[in-house]
């Protein structure tokens, strides 16, 4: 598969560095990129991560906004200048920035959740809360006498 699914629990060390799921990086090989691209998540408290090949569909589409809108502005701003582009070490680690790990109130641990096209870097109990959330809503969007 050449897309993020699953969710890995990994810890970081005292220097900040994390592993990166060998199938995370097994995608990342597919796509033709052996670096990772995170930047903090616009919607989430999380680290948005993807290859080389999601930066490049995000300037795209950027570019596809005319140039002087407030909404073009205002998402160049929000991702561009914070994100980082990562090697991995030789045992797939990467040294996650103090910036970063701040932003998505990482510990000791946290999880790398799959989400297709990219994947979040998030704090374990973000993941629980968000995972509940989104359970509860797709509960109460399909209504009584739903399929399942």
């Amino acid at each position: 598969m050449d897309w993020f699914h699953s969710t890995h629990i990994n810890k970081i060390d005292r220097k900040g560095r994390i592993s990166v799921p060998a199938d995370f990086r097994a995608v990342l090989a597919k796509r033709g990129s052996g670096r990772v691209v995170l930047f903090p998540a616009l919607h989430f408290r999380a680290l948005e991560g993807a290859g080389e090949d999601y930066l490049a569909e995000i300037n795209r589409k950027l570019e596809s906004l005319p140039p002087f809108a407030q909404e073009r502005d205002d998402l160049i701003d929000s991702i561009l200048p914070q994100v980082v582009v990562l090697n991995c070490d030789s045992e797939g680690r990467v040294l996650l920035p103090q910036h970063l790990i701040e932003y998505a109130g990482l510990g000791e641990s946290a999880a790398f959740m799959g989400r297709g096209q990219n994947f979040h870097i998030v704090n374990i109990e973000e993941l629980k809360r968000r995972q509940e959330e989104a359970r509860a809503r797709a509960r109460a969007q399909r209504g009584p006498g739903g399929a399942g």
